[in-house]
């Protein structure tokens, strides 16, 4: 049994910086030096092989699913689910991506201390607390991402 659930489509912060990356990235392409553009499309290697296609919701474990790949944490070990639109305003990027495509990788706050963001839209967070790790999700509906994963943890 599982159930898979779309992500959020970007906010508009990560619209705005993925744009101007994009534009960015254009326009030093202009330029035909080979080094830039060689450096310019592993830029967009690199971010869309993090990127975030979904999540999917298992008797055993919530996954984070990327193209090509997933990463699994174990619902046995799962405190918490909870919606709490905004809660990573003020976060500080500590290892990953701050909005280009999304956010992704590791962050810090006051309110979550250090925890794993797999977002594209912050309004729509989801927070996951696990014995020794806290994940923030977004989908794009939360409320039934939440709900399946208290469904999903009933034995």
């Amino acid at each position: 049994m599982h159930n898979d659930f779309q992500v959020a489509p970007l906010d508009a912060r990560a619209k705005l910086l993925t744009l101007f990356v994009v534009a960015l990235l254009a326009s030093v392409g202009r330029s035909n030096m080979p080094a830039l553009l060689v450096l310019m499309g592993l830029i967009v290697l690199a971010t869309a092989v993090f990127g975030i296609r979904g999540y999917r919701v298992t008797a055993e474990a919530i996954e984070v699913r990327h193209y090509g790949w997933s990463q699994r944490w174990a619902l046995r070990d799962m405190v918490d689910a909870t919606m709490r639109p905004g809660i990573v305003a003020g976060s500080m990027r500590t290892f990953g991506i701050g909005g280009f495509f999304g956010y992704i990788g590791r962050f810090r706050n006051g309110l979550l201390g250090n925890y794993h963001a797999y977002l594209t839209d912050s309004s729509r967070a989801v927070v996951l607390r696990f014995l020794n790790d806290t994940l923030v999700v977004s989908p794009a509906d939360p409320l039934a991402f939440v709900s399946q994963v208290y469904r999903s943890r009933v034995p």
